[in-house]
């Protein structure tokens, strides 16, 4: 994981951390905030990760067009 995921997940538990009144924060507690960071990091790897993959599957997609082009090219004049 980035630096910039973990700054990202302490940005929004700060945020959220900030919300709270002493009381509150109190009893909610440092080690559950760790937790909180901890399940926002995953999720925000998550989402990139998926998103990443969706990525290479359309360039792979991509790429196997390209070769078909490439190989039926004097086949099919009317490539753009």
């Amino acid at each position: 994981m980035t630096h910039h995921f973990i700054k990202n997940a302490e940005s929004v538990v700060d945020g959220f951390r900030s919300m709270l009144d002493d009381d509150v924060l109190n009893a909610v507690g440092e080690e559950n905030l760790g937790q909180l960071q901890v399940l926002i990091e995953s999720a925000i790897t998550t989402v990139v990760l998926e998103s990443m993959e969706q990525v290479a599957d359309k360039i792979e997609a991509l790429g196997h067009q390209v070769r078909h082009d490439a190989e039926t090219y004097d086949d099919n004049q009317d490539l753009v």
